[in-house]
């Protein structure tokens, strides 16, 4: 028997605040059973935006932003790559 884990309204999973449970998401799977339903939670980033997330990316840290982790990194990393070309004398 599984026991439901307590996830509250202002929990915090890296960058996202839990807003509220929104209805359950099916997913299919590979057996008798057909479809599984997986616990969803409607969620506010940091920079404001709204999404809709798995609980179970949650908390495997799968899904640490609504996206805009991803374009800070990318923005990060051009940057670097930029000045190392710089710097290269040949």
């Amino acid at each position: 028997m599984s026991r439901k884990l307590t996830i509250k309204p202002q929990d915090r999973f890296n960058k996202l605040t839990i807003i509220e449970e929104v209805e359950p998401s099916k997913s299919k799977t590979y057996g008798p059973r057909g479809y599984r339903e997986y616990r969803t939670f409607k969620c506010e980033c940091e920079c404001g935006n709204i999404v809709t997330v798995l609980l179970k990316c949650l908390r495997s840290g799968n899904t640490k932003s609504c996206g805009c982790q991803r374009i800070e990194s990318n923005i990060k990393k051009n940057k670097d790559s930029n000045r190392a070309e710089e710097k290269q004398i040949y």
